[in-house]
């Protein structure tokens, strides 16, 4: 499992990372990557697997390129426009 060392995450139990790993947050954003996340990946592998759509919306709570630990407020406001966006997009494709 490469969830936190592969995103060279510092803020783990132990705050270490295994070398070839050390750097890799800034090659990700020299591609343009602007997100992590694992559980949409299974998802969207498994539905494309069988011939079915599938999407995700992603709320980002956090820049971790300046903090690591995310602001309640900021949850919530997240979690309300990311309510609302699937419901739109649910609206103009059903």
């Amino acid at each position: 499992d490469t969830f936190y060392p592969g995103q060279e995450r510092y803020d783990t139990y132990s705050g270490r990372v295994v070398r070839h790993f050390k750097g890799s947050m800034e090659e990700w954003q020299a591609m343009g990557v602007m997100n992590y996340e694992m559980e949409s990946a299974t998802l969207l592998t498994m539905c494309a697997s069988q011939g079915l759509r599938a999407g995700m919306v992603a709320g980002v709570i956090v820049n971790r390129t300046q903090q690591e630990i995310p602001n309640a407020e900021m949850m919530k406001q997240t979690e309300s426009q990311a309510v609302k966006i699937v419901v739109e997009a649910a609206r103009r494709l059903l």
